[in-house]
């Protein structure tokens, strides 16, 4: 009995103390401005970290939102710019569509990327994709929910384009023997290239609506007898894209059908 009586004293003795302190803490706190800053501070530190978690998860969620609102506001903006009165009729019916990258393939000679839309979204292959600054590739095979495209630089992607200092029409072609340029094929005999010179989409396919920036023109090298082995840069970084738009057009089927009958 005498333990237990003993044991109980010690923990009133404790009990005491903590009570006692507690109200020194409360008394220094209410007299004192110093300790009362401190104390306010640590408490704003403490709060601010156990919310750092669920406010950087708040920020990813919001950044991804307004990630997907801007893309589908350029991809209106887009539309209306092919609408303008200065394009031909044709190209006024593309609909553009925004996508996310989410894998690629950059490092081989068959190169592509995959993106995050798909059958379901009404992609469908051979379609044109492209980004703020330039053509991306075409799509090669879709799936419900996503889509394959290739890039320039895979051997099955050849482009029609047109050069910006004459107007004169070609075709892109992969370089076998570079990862950084591909090249211009099948010019006019006559046409003037030179270095430095931009090359756009012609629009001839609708693939592409006309006026998308391909690259730009960084090697001439004349052959005697034959057309000029003319290099291009793309204006578009594969190893970098994240976001990158893609077009309908509805006559695009109907044109290659009649463009297989000739």
């Amino acid at each position: 009995m005498s333990e237990i009586l003993r044991s109980l004293a010690k923990k009133i003795h404790l009990w005491i103390y903590l009570v006692l302190m507690f109200i020194s803490l409360s008394l220094i706190y209410s007299e004192n401005l110093f300790f009362q800053h401190k104390i306010n501070r640590l408490s704003v530190e403490l709060t601010g970290i156990l919310n750092i978690p669920g406010q950087l998860w708040s920020s990813l969620l919001d950044l991804k939102k307004n990630n997907n609102a801007l893309l589908n506001e350029n991809a209106q903006l887009q539309e209306k710019l092919f609408k303008s009165p200065h394009l031909n009729n044709y190209y006024d019916k593309f609909r553009i569509t925004p996508a996310h990258v989410v894998a690629r393939y950059t490092h081989g000679y068959n190169n592509y990327i995959i993106i995050d839309k798909g059958s379901k979204d009404g992609l469908q292959p051979n379609q044109g994709v492209w980004t703020p600054q330039g053509v991306g590739g075409i799509i090669s095979d879709v799936s419900a929910h996503f889509a394959k495209v290739y890039t320039l630089f895979h051997p099955d992607v050849s482009l029609s384009v047109q050069l910006e200092s004459n107007g004169d029409y070609g075709f892109t072609t992969w370089n076998k023997n570079s990862r950084k340029y591909i090249r211009l094929t099948d010019f006019p005999d006559e046409s003037i290239i030179k270095p430095g010179d931009t090359v756009y989409t012609s629009g001839m396919s609708l693939i592409f609506p006309k006026g998308i920036p391909v690259g730009k023109v960084v090697k001439v090298k004349h052959n005697p007898g034959q057309n000029p082995l003319v290099e291009i840069e793309p204006v578009v970084d594969i190893n970098h894209i994240q976001n990158v738009y893609i077009g309908f057009h509805p006559y695009q089927e109907e044109l290659k059908k009649m463009n297989d009958e000739n």
